[in-house]
């Protein structure tokens, strides 16, 4: 994604709804390829885009200012595509082709990816080892005795990790599900 998108989307997310103008091209035709591919039909993949596309005009702009910790808004728009995919569908009385829920393998190395780069910027390097190991499945007394340092330490370590890494949690939610 390029930073002149990136831009646009941070100018649109301050109220500029020419920025989103700007940014429809680049939007229209992936989106209308993705909705193509969910519902099979030109006229009704196209009037879900812009339904997403005036959903995104119409944000109050307390709804922008949440939208302002999303790390990756392509990926954001792509999810609420989905959903408008999905309650057409779901209208239509159609099942779910069961793609739509699996990821990829590539999906999951992004994730994780992105899960670890996100790590690194937000905790401390104490803190990601004590969170690693965490989540390796470690007892906080294997952690501590790993590290030589006492059990509470490990616990309040923890705890302020998951306090730092709760401010991901709507984005991550966000991303998960649109690869699942």
């Amino acid at each position: 994604m390029g930073d002149e998108k990136k831009l646009l989307w941070l100018s649109y997310l301050n109220g500029n709804n020419e920025a989103l103008q700007s940014l429809y091209p680049s939007f229209f035709l992936p989106l209308r390829y993705a909705a193509l591919y969910h519902v099979k039909q030109k006229n009704v993949a196209d009037d879900l885009v812009h339904d997403v596309l005036l959903i995104l005009l119409e944000a109050s702009p307390d709804q922008r200012n949440q939208w302002k910790s999303i790390a990756r808004f392509d990926l954001y728009v792509q999810f609420m595509l989905r959903n408008k995919c999905m309650d057409f569908l779901r209208k239509k009385n159609r099942t779910f082709p069961t793609w739509m829920f699996a990821p990829s393998a590539h999906a999951i190395h992004q994730a994780q990816w992105m899960f670890d780069e996100y790590c690194q910027k937000v905790l401390s390097e104490n803190q990601s080892q004590i969170f690693n190991l965490h989540i390796q499945g470690f007892d906080n007394h294997e952690i501590a005795s790993k590290n030589n340092i006492s059990e509470k330490t490990v616990r309040n370590q923890l705890s302020l990790s998951k306090q730092k890494l709760r401010r991901l949690w709507i984005p991550c939610l966000l991303f998960m599900t649109n690869i699942w």
